[in-house]
């Protein structure tokens, strides 16, 4: 049995899959959590080797949403989607998390971030970003309401045919996103999200045919590039120069590289057996981690003083809140799905 028919035999219960979700719901953390020191530098409150080290720390997660969608993509794909499933099931509960987490979000721009109003949020939604992260929602429910065409497009065609299809779709998204960042013109909502995606979606399709221990390489690659574009970008022409974090968007070049050599190697990767136990544990709780997570990480930072004010050591900053993020959000996560209502839907 080659490896693509055994994670497509084992479905979403592969460990290979726990296993991308789990690391890829941490590099989100992580993401957000070094985010601040990047905006840090840019408002002058850090030093360059801070700024640095968040390049570092960040550079290594950019390639985590786009395998979220690649995950989904090989999951969904490689079984087949009708159009009964998306319809009845998939579409309609990514719907139903999209309105919870609208409402909890509100409330918590209202009462705590203290930034709400009704008008603004209202816009906030239709243009898919009532919360930094919840774009992602507006990602799938685009995606699994395609899936079925999308679905039926890739089984039809042979692998050769199917790569060079993808690997156009990848191009001609990252030119037209790439020429966004050179006019700063291009912008999405809440309906368009998803077709940028659709390229990733069917990559991970794909990679369950190529997926290979070596890449591990490619996503070295791909994060030094990633690091060094920005790094001398800044030196040449400052942090806030439009180009200086384009490497850092989910559609350049760069984080295409990572993404597909991160995913392909963690499709390969041998999993010990006790790890996949805890994996089995944590990744169901994935996407409710993923919608936590921002809460808890602004209140972990309001509990030790950070917030608002200068970041004292962003060293310490990011691993501490990165751990503290970590681990609340996963318990927050675990507590809330032990309840029958929240875990049919989360």
């Amino acid at each position: 049995m080659t490896q693509h028919d055994k994670l497509e035999d084992t479905g979403s219960r592969s460990s290979n899959f726990d296993l991308i979700r789990v690391v890829a719901c941490l590099a989100v953390i992580l993401l957000h959590v070094s985010a601040r020191s990047v905006y840090a530098y840019m408002a002058g409150e850090i030093s360059h080797r801070y700024w640095f080290e968040a390049i570092v720390a960040n550079s290594a997660t950019r390639w985590s949403v786009p395998v979220f969608v690649m995950l989904s993509g090989a999951i969904l794909l490689s079984k087949g989607v009708t159009w009964k499933e998306a319809c009845s099931r998939r579409v309609p509960r990514m719907l139903i998390v999209l309105f919870t987490s609208l409402i909890v979000y509100g409330l918590w721009r209202a009462f705590v971030v203290g930034d709400f109003a009704w008008g603004q949020y209202l816009l906030d939604t239709v243009n898919g970003a009532p919360y930094f992260h919840l774009y992602f929602l507006f990602v799938m429910i685009g995606l699994y309401a395609i899936a079925p065409i999308v679905s039926s497009i890739v089984r039809s065609l042979n692998p050769r045919t199917l790569a060079q299809a993808t690997l156009a779709y990848c191009v001609i998204t990252c030119i037209v996103l790439t020429s966004g960042t050179a006019t700063l013109s291009y912008t999405r909502n809440a309906v368009t999200f998803a077709w940028d995606y659709v390229g990733y979606f069917v990559l991970g399709f794909l990679m369950l045919r190529f997926a290979k221990h070596q890449l591990w390489r490619l996503f070295v690659l791909g994060y030094l590039m990633t690091a060094i574009w920005v790094e001398v970008c800044a030196l040449l022409r400052g942090a806030s120069w439009n180009w200086t974090l384009y490497a850092w968007t989910y559609f350049s070049p760069m984080t295409y590289i990572t993404a597909i050599g991160i995913f392909g190697f963690l499709l390969s990767v041998n999993v010990p057996t006790a790890t996949a136990w805890y994996l089995e544990k944590l990744a169901p709780s994935t996407l409710l981690v993923y919608l936590l997570h921002p809460m808890v990480l602004e209140t972990v930072r309001k509990a030790y003083g950070f917030a608002g004010t200068p970041i004292a050591n962003p060293s310490v900053e990011i691993v501490l809140t990165f751990m503290l993020t970590t681990g609340f959000s996963f318990l927050a996560a675990l507590l809330l799905r032990s309840l029958p209502p929240v875990r049919r839907i989360f």
